[in-house]
C-alpha cells in the first residue's frame, strides 16, 4: 500500500499546502513539521502511487501532486533535508515518462478527456519543474495546445461555462511558458490581453464570488508583472517563491529562491 493509505490523503494535502501558502503570506513560520511527509521520502513511494491514479481527470490529479511535492518541498527547505526535495524529483521523473508529447499535458488517455480539464493540471505541474530547476518538457508543445483552447472571448473554459480555476490556469501556464520560450511570443501577449478583458467579476458576496475576483486578481497580477508598465502600473506585485500555481519570478524561472519573497 501507498503512505496514501495510511495517512492523510489529497484533501488534507491540499488543505495543508494552502494552509503553509496563508502562514507564509504572514510571514509566520509553521509551528510543528509537517509529519506525514516522512511516509513518502521512500525512493519508490511516490512512483507506486502515480502509476495507480486513476488520470480520467488530470486536472484533479495535478492539484494533488502540487500539494503533495509542495509539501515535501517546503517541509525539506524548513528542516533541511535533502529528501523531500530528492522525493520531488522522483515524482518529475515519473512525470516526464509519462507526458503526452502531442499536447505538453498529462492527458494520458488521448481523445477520451477533453483537452480543457488537462490544461489545469499541466498548470499545477509545471511550476515544481520550475521549482526543481528542471525545464519543462514539450513546452512549446504547451504553449500552441493553450493558445488553441482559448475562446474568442478570451476565455479558456468550456464556452458558456465559465470557471475561474481555469481561467487562471490558462493565464498561468502562458505567463509561465513564455517566460522561458520565445515561440509565438506575440500570440501569446494577445492571448493574454483577451484573457485579462474576458470577464470581470463581481464583486463577492459569497465563497464561489470571493474565488473568483481572487483568481481574477491573481491572474491580473501575473500578466502585469510579465510585462511590466504595460497592463496595470502603481502596484508593486510581489510573490512568494512557492511551488505551485502563483510563483512568478520576472528574471526567469529556476530553483527555489531562498529569501521569503521574491519582487514581482
Amino acid at each position: 500500500a501507498t503512505p496514501e493509505a495510511k495517512g492523510p490523503g489529497p484533501e488534507d494535502w491540499h488543505a495543508t499546502y494552502l494552509a503553509l501558502a496563508g502562514l507564509r503570506a504572514l510571514k509566520t513560520p509553521a509551528l510543528a513539521p509537517l509529519r506525514f511527509v516522512e511516509a513518502w521520502l521512500a525512493p519508490d513511494a511516490a512512483g507506486l502511487w502515480l502509476t495507480g491514479l486513476d488520470w480520467a481527470r488530470p486536472d484533479q490529479r495535478g492539484r494533488e501532486i502540487m500539494a503533495l511535492a509542495g509539501c515535501l518541498l517546503l517541509e525539506g527547505e524548513r528542516s533541511g533535508d535533502p529528501r523531500g526535495r530528492a522525493a520531488a524529483g522522483h515524482m518529475l521523473d515519473w512525470l516526464t515518462r509519462q507526458q503526452n508529447t502531442a499536447s505538453g499535458y498529462w492527458d494520458l488517455d488521448e481523445g477520451h478527456i477533453p483537452r480543457v480539464m488537462a490544461m489545469p493540471g499541466a498548470a499545477c505541474l509545471y511550476p515544481l519543474y520550475h521549482a526543481l530547476g528542471r525545464p519543462v518538457p514539450h513546452l512549446e508543445r504547451a504553449l500552441a495546445t493553450t493558445l488553441a483552447l482559448q475562446q474568442p472571448d478570451g476565455s479558456f473554459s468550456v464556452p458558456g461555462h465559465p470557471e475561474a480555476w481555469t481561467e487562471l490556469a490558462g493565464v498561468e501556464l502562458l505567463v509561465k511558458a513564455s517566460l522561458n520560450s520565445d515561440f509565438r511570443a506575440e500570440e501569446v501577449k494577445l492571448a493574454l490581453t483577451s484573457a485579462l478583458a474576458a470577464r470581470q467579476p463581481a464583486v463577492s458576496r459569497n465563497e464561489a464570488e470571493a474565488w473568483d475576483w481572487a483568481a481574477h486578481w491573481a491572474g491580473l497580477a501575473l500578466i502585469s508583472a510579465r510585462y511590466p508598465g504595460e497592463f496595470v502600473s502603481g502596484i508593486a506585485w510581489r510573490f512568494d517563491p512557492w511551488p505551485g500555481v502563483g510563483w512568478h519570478a520576472p528574471a526567469g524561472l529556476g530553483t527555489l529562491p531562498d529569501g521569503p519573497e521574491q519582487p514581482g
